[in-house]
């Protein structure tokens, strides 16, 4: 015998996009129990639905190849599967030239749990005799691995050379 229970309205809401899924019934099998039950038929459509999971733990580490030091501002990521682009913000890091350093440790990349990442953006301004400049941007394509997961590190990694004329 199986019985039918109707799911209550629900929505989720994220980064200002409200996604609803209505009503629907659905059969469940009596013969397991409520707490482990399994859905005969599901009721909801998951490729209209963003995740929901973050990417916990990461850190975001800039390696300067340029001759002068760089404060790093902010990254902007975009994963390959839902083609997002996202903004971490994180506290203005100094990295001294030719010197690898963690800009961000224990950040949460909200929504990309287990996604590739496309690319990472760091925005920087660079220090020119003396005074931090206008701010720039480079984009890094090149991970060794790109999926999202717990504790994982993205190297962004500035080529040599100098911002300042």
């Amino acid at each position: 015998m199986k019985t039918i229970l109707s799911i209550t309205a629900f929505a989720i809401v994220s980064a200002g996009v409200a996604w609803a899924q209505e009503p629907a019934p659905v059969a469940v099998d009596p013969s397991v129990p409520a707490s482990t039950g399994r859905a005969l038929s599901d009721p909801m459509d998951d490729q209209r639905l963003a995740p929901v999971a973050a990417c916990q733990n990461v850190t975001i580490r800039v390696n300067n190849q340029k001759n002068h030091r760089i404060k790093a501002l902010k990254v902007e990521y975009k994963s390959v599967e839902d083609g997002k682009t996202r903004t971490e913000n994180f506290s203005d890091e100094i990295v001294n030239a030719n010197s690898k350093e963690n800009v961000a440790t224990g950040q949460s990349l909200q929504y990309v749990e287990g996604h590739e990442m496309e690319w990472v953006r760091l925005f920087y301004k660079p220090e020119c005799n003396g005074t931090w400049t206008t701010t720039l941007k480079y984009k890094d394509t090149s991970f060794d691995k790109a999926q999202c997961v717990y504790g994982k590190t993205y190297r962004i990694d500035l080529p040599d050379g100098s911002d300042c004329n």
